[in-house]
């Protein structure tokens, strides 16, 4: 399959993942995995801490080191959270996981950014870690820089988007305070500028 290209960044991930005592998948991982393989886009439900993270894992390492991308074009995921508290989490978690061969950075809530930020011109490939308000901001600003690199969208905690039909998400949607709509929105867009 797609891990034979680059076997020296796959024989280190497994090693490693070997090394943190995750030698045994979960049928859901076997599944996540199936899927990742033989599809670009699919959601993985199942309970917390059933190993999606790992399925997410394999997905950036698919779709940013196991590429050929043009010189100055290095690929880039964009991981969306539901809240800063998960952002740092997650940026802790990848970047010792695969800090060495891949720029991991959290932007979200109150962490500044301008448009010297070195991901932005790094040629090595890039992981974005954002909030939805926060991505929302970045395509505002950067969103033509962003999108001619985006190889891959992570969408943790991807149920958010249904919403309740009640008295509160009404209230919420009119006031554009809805959290639900504002991720619904984000990708989207997303999809309608770059669908593949």
């Amino acid at each position: 399959g797609w891990f034979c290209h680059r076997p020296a960044h796959m024989w280190r991930f497994a090693r490693e993942q070997f090394a943190r005592g995750r030698g045994v998948l979960w049928t859901s991982q076997v599944q996540g995995l199936e899927r990742l393989i033989a599809s670009d886009s699919f959601a993985l439900c199942t309970p917390t801490g059933s190993g999606k993270t790992l399925v997410a894992n394999l997905a950036i390492v698919k779709e940013l080191l196991l590429v050929d991308a043009p010189p100055g074009q290095a690929p880039l995921a964009l991981y969306l959270v539901p809240s800063r508290a998960l952002a740092s989490e997650v940026e802790a978690k990848l970047t010792a996981e695969l800090g060495s061969d891949l720029i991991v950075t959290g932007l979200c809530g109150g962490a500044d950014w301008g448009i010297t930020d070195y991901w932005l011109t790094a040629d090595r490939p890039v992981v974005l870690i954002a909030t939805v308000e926060k991505a929302e901001a970045l395509m505002r600003y950067i969103g033509h820089l962003l999108v001619q690199r985006l190889r891959l969208l992570i969408i943790d905690e991807a149920h958010q988007v249904v919403s309740e039909n009640d008295a509160g998400a009404q209230e919420a949607l009119a006031s554009h305070g809805s959290r639900a709509m504002r991720l619904e929105a984000m990708v989207s867009r997303l999809l309608a500028i770059k669908p593949d």
